[in-house]
């Protein structure tokens, strides 16, 4: 017959091995939702690159289409949650974003603009923040995203 103090080490191993399992299977989900949220961010600021290099180069006064920002709105949170993101790099990306959002209120003023006077001092504020965009904003925030 066993001792008893085997016995009760057996059911600890086996909780021990148990509580492992589950808590790896979790990080790993954690890791790979992680890293889908990046990418989703990454593609969605590339986008917002190519439609802001296509606004400076098309000179449209009101074009119809608006820069993207769902995977801000809904994977940057959830970095946050999961404390995956640095204070740092998260200035970097909401500053990007915040420059985003003013250039779509901009190209939706430039829409509604009840004058050509109106219209036209609306695009060339929105080329400015178009070219912040592209030659500062968007830099720094993809490197805070690698």
């Amino acid at each position: 017959m066993e001792p008893w103090w085997v016995r009760v080490l057996s059911v600890l191993a086996g909780v021990l091995v148990g509580f492992v399992l589950s808590q790896g299977a979790d990080m790993l989900k954690s890791r790979k939702r992680r890293k889908a949220h990046r990418g989703a961010l990454r593609s969605e600021m590339e986008l917002c690159r190519k439609l802001s290099t296509t606004f400076v180069a098309d000179n449209k006064l009101a074009p119809l289409y608006r820069l993207p920002t769902l995977a801000y709105e809904k994977a940057l949170p959830s970095l946050i949650a999961d404390a995956a993101i640095e204070a740092e790099k998260l200035g970097v990306i909401t500053e990007f974003f915040n420059e985003v959002a003013t250039l779509n209120r901009g190209l939706d003023r430039a829409g509604a603009a009840p004058s050509q006077q109106v219209l036209i001092e609306e695009h060339n504020r929105n080329q400015v923040k178009a070219k912040n965009l592209l030659e500062n904003l968007y830099p720094r925030a993809r490197d805070a995203l690698q």
